[in-house]
């Protein structure tokens, strides 16, 4: 015989579970607030092997969201490498042209004045050290990878908000079918993967401003996960 019981609590982690003569008891547990599909979870509760099940819906509401977590880090993480490198193919440019023999500034006679003229070598030298460096680099291509791989991951990161307000609409839905959804969204995000590279500008401190802020935007999505 079976039994199923509805248990409405303010918290997630608040379950009360009533005596029972059964041998399998079926407990549905209402929970409110935004980490829950629908406000629901369900667990079956076996009191002769002492084991508990989760609904499967809430597994995936919880693995989805992890893929959404790390398609979003590494979309801002390619954002703040295209911001870096564009600094330095434009300051490179700019040393260039300021310093080029047929450039107003170099003909300025102001330059031709004792310690001013070091000061131009200087400049002078530098600009042609970050021009070669520049090409070495490949700073353009690299711009374009990162340009690529934040539109990889941004679309990707949509379709896994789209993807979890569904959930959130319809709390009911196919299990069978919204694991094969995300399945597909695994092997984008793996193909994603595959496309990173070792990059010179990308450093600890750049990683964990990426994730501090990605924390912060998503504080309360984390602290309900």
């Amino acid at each position: 015989m079976e039994a199923e019981f509805a248990i409405r609590s303010a918290t997630p982690s608040c379950l009360v579970l009533g005596e029972t003569s059964n041998q399998r008891a079926h407990f549905t547990v209402l929970r409110s607030g935004p980490d829950s599909i629908g406000n629901r979870r369900q667990i079956i509760f076996n009191n002769e092997r002492g084991h508990m099940t989760f609904d499967p819906r809430d597994e995936l509401w919880e693995v989805t969201f992890e893929t959404y977590y790390d398609s979003y880090y590494n979309e801002q993480l390619s954002d703040f490498l295209i911001n870096r490198w564009q600094r330095v193919d434009e300051g490179t440019k700019v040393l260039s042209a300021v310093t080029a023999s047929g450039s107003a500034v170099s003909g300025w006679a102001l330059w031709s004045q004792p310690g001013f003229h070091i000061t131009w070598a200087i400049l002078a030298g530098l600009a042609a050290l970050l021009t070669i460096t520049h090409a070495a680099l490949a700073v353009p291509g690299r711009i374009k990878d990162q340009t690529e791989l934040k539109r990889r991951f941004a679309g990707l990161r949509t379709d896994l908000e789209t993807f979890r307000y569904r959930m959130r609409v319809d709390p009911d839905f196919s299990v069978e079918d919204f694991t094969k959804e995300f399945v597909a969204y695994r092997n984008r995000y793996s193909d994603n993967i595959q496309l990173l590279k070792n990059d010179l500008l990308l450093t600890r401190r750049l990683t964990q401003k990426a994730q501090s802020e990605l924390n912060n935007f998503l504080k309360d999505e984390i602290s309900s996960n």
